[in-house]
């Protein structure tokens, strides 16, 4: 039996639910040992200590917008390093590098995950030396679009063989659909992750999914919407004019398995990617309607699996070394001004959905299938790790 640890990527911190299916359902022949939290939970309390040592330069505060992931990262690591023995034959590391000479894989969102989502370039250099030790034996990307980051942020001439994709997966599902009815009911999840609460309604989409649910009802009398998400004061009035169900508090797996299996179509043009939660709706039999925004579109086959739609034009995504730019201030204030154009390619491709329950069905159908037995189920993912974890110890 090999024996992984899975380190989380901040010390004292929770793993993130991404990993759930990975602990539950664990290659063949394969244990894993998780890191456990020592109180320091993702509440926030950090950052907010953190950012009261910075408080007195609140007039660069653009600045530290820009240095202030990395040293972030850098800071919490001096501070709550542990010092125990990682109890396994190989390190399984979210997203963050490994100091000490013993074996281990990382996997990562995009390159700039491996320094806290900072700038890259100042520590460009020692991230390359890092991955090229002969301690690091591979690096997983969770998507095409990360593993390209990879190798236009880096010089990757000496990590190109490390390099290969394993697509995120979530736990097959059993679940018994509702029976069809007049309703239409239209889903929108936010985040789960506390520490992202605030900001997340906008990079998530769901202004855009309130606007288009408003043009929506104007066509048809027949919809609900669910939004599963902090909502801004700001839209209050507007939610409640419009009937909207809103669950502002986080909810447990089985309770949000109660909303996927009530829902028909699932909204999420999100300004972000790749977003897990496209996954989890897509193993509940639901078509996704999402941006084609970097990873999206791998996640999502449009017309198969879903349908994808354009993203704003006032926005930058990502730079030329296809990193995202979503963490950086400009792009806060680039998708705070809505593009209607977005917003009416939602409506369109919702609207296919709603008024041709066949072709719903059978979008959800391969979505459901693709989590199953596809490119993004457990299946795939557990034959890809069994090898890169074989390949890591015999290296």
């Amino acid at each position: 039996m090999l024996k992984v640890y899975l380190e989380a990527r901040v010390p004292g911190w929770k793993l993130h639910s991404l990993y759930d299916s990975l602990l539950r359902f664990p290659p063949e022949g394969v244990e894993f040992r998780a890191s456990i939290s020592d109180g320091g939970q993702n509440d926030g309390s950090f950052a907010r200590s953190f950012d009261g040592h910075l408080s007195g330069l609140s007039g660069i505060n653009e600045l530290l917008d820009l240095v202030k992931p990395g040293l972030y990262y850098a800071y919490y690591r001096a501070k709550r390093r542990p010092k125990r023995e990682r109890p396994g034959d190989l390190v399984y590391s979210s997203q963050h590098l490994i100091f000490d000479s013993i074996p281990w894989i990382v996997d990562l969102e995009f390159a700039s995950a491996l320094v806290g989502y900072g700038r890259l370039r100042p520590y460009r250099g020692f991230v390359e030396r890092m991955l090229s030790s002969k301690h690091c034996r591979k690096i997983i990307p969770w998507t095409d679009a990360g593993a390209r980051s990879l190798k236009l942020g880096l010089n990757s001439a000496r990590l190109e063989e490390k390099i290969e994709t394993v697509h995120l997966a979530v736990a097959p599902k059993q679940f018994l659909k509702k029976e069809a009815d007049e309703k239409v009911r239209l889903l929108f999840v936010g985040t789960g992750n506390e520490f992202n609460l605030l900001r997340s309604f906008e990079l998530k989409g769901g202004r855009e999914v309130l606007l288009a649910f408003g043009k929506l009802q104007e066509e048809y009398s027949n919809l609900e919407l669910t939004v599963r998400s902090h909502i801004p004061r700001i839209y209050g009035d507007f939610c409640a004019k419009r009937g909207i169900r809103n669950i502002a508090s986080i909810l447990s797996p089985s309770q949000l398995a109660i909303e996927f299996q009530r829902a028909d179509i699932f909204l999420f043009p999100s300004h972000q990617t790749p977003g897990s939660v496209i996954l989890d709706a897509m193993s509940y039999g639901l078509p996704v309607v999402t941006t084609n925004v970097w990873a999206n579109g791998e996640m999502v086959r449009d017309g198969e699996t879903g349908l994808l739609t354009r993203a704003s034009r006032h926005a930058t995504y990502f730079g030329k070394d296809w990193i995202p730019l979503w963490g950086e201030p400009a792009f806060m204030k680039s998708i705070a001004r809505v593009d209607h154009e977005m917003v009416s390619d939602v409506v369109e491709k919702t609207s296919f959905l709603i008024e041709d329950q066949a072709y719903r069905r059978r979008l959800g159908e391969n979505a459901h299938r693709e989590t199953e037995t596809g490119e993004f189920s457990v299946l795939k993912r557990n034959i890809k790790l069994r090898r890169i974890f074989e390949e890591s110890m015999n290296n």
